[in-house]
């Protein structure tokens, strides 16, 4: 009997037996299933097979953390933050649409404006 926590399965992990495994195994184990727990990855369609296997899984999950975070912070940095050049663009046409309007240009004239401008 072991006082480890039963954290893994025969089906989960096939070449893992918790009691023949080393204490560098368990200790492994447990590493790779708080990664996988903290990293939200759930279980790999391939587990890993040995203790190689596993710390390579925790390294790629913690990249993981680093590569999502800056992936979700680039596009919530361009959701909420407004984009400097679209403004002085729209700005820039609003000038345009006012300087047509008060001297009365016609329409094609103003088409070529908007076109040169875009």
């Amino acid at each position: 009997h072991t006082t480890w926590p039963a954290i893994t399965s025969d089906s989960v992990f096939p070449r893992y037996n918790p009691h023949t495994a080393s204490l560098s195994e368990h200790y492994a184990m447990i590493l790779y299933k708080a990664v996988d727990m903290m990293t939200l990855t759930g279980i790999l369609f391939t587990p890993p097979n040995n203790t190689y296997e596993v710390m390579m899984s925790c390294g790629v999950m913690l990249l993981q953390i680093y590569l999502g975070s800056y992936i979700f912070g680039s596009l919530f940095h361009l959701l909420v933050f407004k984009d400097v050049m679209y403004e002085e663009h729209v700005e820039l046409l609003s000038m345009l649409d006012q300087f047509c309007t008060q001297r009365g240009l016609p329409q094609d004239l103003k088409t070529e404006l908007y076109d040169h401008i875009q």
